[in-house]
Parts: structure tokens; sequence; C-alpha cells
């Protein structure tokens, strides 16, 4: 689930390190499930990030690593490639 949490987090005057571990707190105690939490600068940030949270875990994919990160990505991460383009825009 994608939520925009930006105005949130500035009336709050939180991190989102301090938010994703309440809401992951918060969620384990009322579910007994473990869950995984991933911010970004944009929907598609924000979905990778939660990628690499996974399993159980919380990962803020900031401006500073963004390249780096986006360049060490594998092409099927993104949203809307499938295998056939994915095989085609390796060769």
């Amino acid at each position: 689930m994608y939520v925009a949490c930006t105005e949130l987090l500035k009336s709050m005057n939180v991190s989102v390190i301090d938010f994703a571990t309440a809401l992951r707190d918060e969620i384990k105690s009322k579910t007994n499930c473990p869950c995984s939490t991933g911010f970004g600068g944009n929907r598609l940030q924000a979905r990778l990030a939660t990628k690499e949270a996974k399993p159980n875990g919380q990962f803020f994919l900031t401006a500073d690593i963004i390249n780096d990160f986006m360049y060490n990505i594998e092409l099927s991460d993104l949203l809307g490639v499938d295998m056939r383009p994915h095989i085609n825009l390796s060769l």
C-alpha cells in the first residue's frame, strides 16, 4: 500500500525513521505480524525502498543515495518492465 505521508511527518515533527519504527511496532503489537516499510521521494522510490526493506525491515531511500541505488537495481525491479522488454534491453 502506498501512502503519501510528507505532510503528516511535517505536522508531527518526526523523522522518517522514527515514524517507520513506530508504525512497524504498532502493527506488530496489534496483529503479531511483522511488516516492512519503505520511504522515498516519490511512489517509485517508496516501492523500491519497501522491496529493499523486505523482510521485516525498513529503508529510507534518501536523495543522497538515490543515484547509486538506482544504478545498482535490476531493470526488472522497475514498474511496468516485464521479462520480454527486459531481455531485449539487456542485449
